[in-house]
């Protein structure tokens, strides 16, 4: 994995860099899928075949990474209900 270029929720575009990712990745009590790890296509389908979106990271524990999201101000979209769903950056 490299650097990742996001845009954050005003628009603005920040570096997640790899180091920062990995870091939070050893952190995080689930999965942190990239676009190249098995499973990301299967996690990242959505129920409505209409959408078809290619996120950056999907964190399948979702406290940690809205906390980054927050900090960082990227946008994300959650999953699921209660502690069991996912976090699409």
């Amino acid at each position: 994995m490299v650097n990742l270029h996001v845009a954050t929720i005003t628009g603005e575009e920040t570096v997640l860099e790899q180091a920062a990712v990995e870091a939070f990745k050893i952190s995080l009590r689930g999965e942190l899928l990239c676009p190249d790890d098995a499973g990301y296509d299967n996690t990242r389908k959505v129920y409505n075949g209409m959408i078809d979106r290619r996120p950056q990271l999907i964190a399948t524990s979702v406290q940690c990474p809205i906390l980054l999201c927050r900090v960082c101000s990227i946008p994300y979209t959650r999953q699921g209900c209660s502690g069991t769903g996912r976090v699409i950056l």
